[in-house]
Parts: C-alpha cells; structure tokens; sequence
C-alpha cells in the first residue's frame, strides 16, 4: 500500500513520486484504499491535505500583504507542512536575513 502525496516540483520528493505514481500499475491495494485516499463524495485525504496547504499558501500572502517581515513569516509558519518550502523561499529572496525586511505585493 502507498500512502502519501506528492507535489510535482514543491518538495524533494516531487519527482520520484511522480514517477511511482505515473507507471501503469495501480497504487492501492483495494477499493477502500482508494476511497480513503481520493474520497468517493468529499475528495478523501489527498483533498484534505490540499485545503490545508491551499490554507497555509493564503496565509503567507495575506502576512506578506500586510507588510510583516520575513523573518515573522517563518517564525509564524513553524507549525505548518508548507514551513520548509517558505523557509526555503525566505532564504532565497531575504538579501539580510538578521535585518528584518518589508516587501509589498503589487
């Protein structure tokens, strides 16, 4: 049984997983697997996890928008699934990471 979810190009694993999930085989082991993963009526657990990172992604823009720093930006997001990919993002746009930067979205 595979269990999980894949990004294509958002984390480290993005593209093995796409491979494993691309061959002709099928990646569950029963029906109710599959009903588990991808819901019958609600969209199941790989939806669920998409509306939270769906959450997490509004919430960083929403604190960039407001003018908040950077720096806040990872101390605010330490608890979510999308921290390594915005710490990443903070480390590649902060030009002083020990100096609090504003950017504003246009």
């Amino acid at each position: 049984m595979i269990i999980g979810y894949y990004f294509h190009s958002a984390d480290h694993w993005g593209k093995a997983a796409e491979t494993v999930f691309a061959d002709p085989e099928p990646n569950y082991t029963s029906n109710f697997v599959w009903s588990e993963c991808f819901g019958v009526e609600g969209g199941g657990k790989c939806r669920d996890v998409y509306q939270k990172i769906t959450r997490e992604f509004r919430r960083a823009i929403s604190h960039l928008k407001r003018g908040e720093s950077l720096t806040s930006l990872t101390n605010a997001s330490s608890d979510w699934k999308t921290h390594d990919i915005i710490q990443r993002i903070v480390a590649t746009y902060d030009p002083n990471p020990t100096k609090p930067t504003q950017y504003s979205l246009r």
